[in-house]
């Protein structure tokens, strides 16, 4: 029967190897979402690190990324309409 002690490093040493992983788990992943970043922006899909990380995440966690892609586009679409409709009635009251 091995010792507390014996038990405790054997704890300590196996902790801190999964902590490395971790850490290398972690440099992947961030390698992983900088190609991406670039990918998106090679792609011109004007999404920044911000809003392409919230997309990431969202699809780990289950959505469709076509959803996604689609619920995106129609936002687009409608903040566009917006700013047309405000840019005529600035236009309209200018000349009055």
């Amino acid at each position: 029967m091995k010792k507390n002690s014996e038990m405790g490093s054997a704890t300590r040493a196996s902790t801190s190897s999964n902590a490395g992983s971790g850490s290398n788990q972690t440099v992947a992943a961030r390698e992983a979402f900088q190609v991406l970043l670039e990918l998106s922006k090679l792609l011109n899909t004007g999404l920044d690190a911000e809003t392409l990380a919230i997309c990431v995440r969202l699809c780990e966690n289950g959505v469709k990324p076509e959803a996604l892609a689609l619920v995106i586009n129609q936002a687009r679409q409608g903040v566009s309409k917006s700013n047309s409709s405000s840019n005529v009635a600035t236009n309209f009251d200018a000349k009055r």
